[in-house]
């Protein structure tokens, strides 16, 4: 179905449904980084790229997807990795990996989609891998400084 033939009920059943394996692909992408002896490459995320870039490509869910909160799954999947060193402090970027190329480009493409405003922005401060990582915005420019 169209997006615009769509229920409010469906709409929800969608993106929950997306919302789901996008936190999903991210613990997976992130179980493979953490793998011992040997990281394993993360290609999780990569795998539902094109499922996403569709879903997020239909405007008339633009209003959903932000309300329920795709802008913090998006920041957790380019957030830089790893976070912390063995004992648990924070690494700076310049000891961090960033996330695929295709990825980050994708996902730049479909935020610019998206009528983002700021107090959608804020709703993506906290949460993470840690419980407090900066919002999307702050993550955005950290990746372009790097």
């Amino acid at each position: 179905k169209k997006a615009k033939d769509m229920e409010a009920t469906d709409k929800l059943v969608i993106i929950s449904n997306l919302l789901e394996h996008m936190e999903d692909a991210w613990r997976k992408d992130i179980e493979c980084l953490n793998a011992k002896p040997y990281p394993k490459p993360a290609i999780h995320k990569l795998s539902i790229l094109d499922k996403i870039s569709k879903i997020i490509g239909q405007r008339n869910l633009h209003d959903t997807l932000l309300d329920e909160g795709i802008l913090e799954k998006i920041r957790n999947w380019l957030y830089p990795y790893p976070y912390e060193d063995s004992n648990g402090n924070e690494l700076p970027l310049s000891k961090r990996t960033l996330p695929n190329l295709t990825l980050r480009s994708k996902l730049y493409e479909l935020l610019l989609l998206m009528p983002i405003t700021p107090e959608h922005l804020k709703h993506t401060e906290g949460g993470g891998y840690n419980g407090n990582w900066q919002g999307l915005g702050k993550v955005i420019l950290m990746l372009l400084k790097h």
